[in-house]
């Protein structure tokens, strides 16, 4: 039986296979309601995650701003 992932490392894993993640792709993919929590964690151990904020159309039509966090490689 193999072991069952943390939050945290389904977001690290992410972003080391995908390059980026987003809120709202936490929550559609993973059902990680918290995802800034868990980068703010990952921050702690080392890694560095830096966030851009961006613009994007909400189900009703209007825009709305959130972070897309990136994973960068350590110098």
């Amino acid at each position: 039986m193999s072991k069952k992932l943390t939050q945290k490392e389904q977001v690290l894993n992410h972003l080391k296979d995908y390059g980026s993640l987003t809120s709202w792709e936490a929550i559609m993919d993973y059902g990680i309601t918290r995802l800034s929590h868990h980068i703010y964690c990952l921050r702690k151990d080392g890694f560095i995650i830096p966030d851009e904020r961006i613009q994007v159309e909400t189900r009703l039509g209007r825009t709305t701003i959130i972070s897309k966090y990136s994973l960068r490689d350590a110098i």
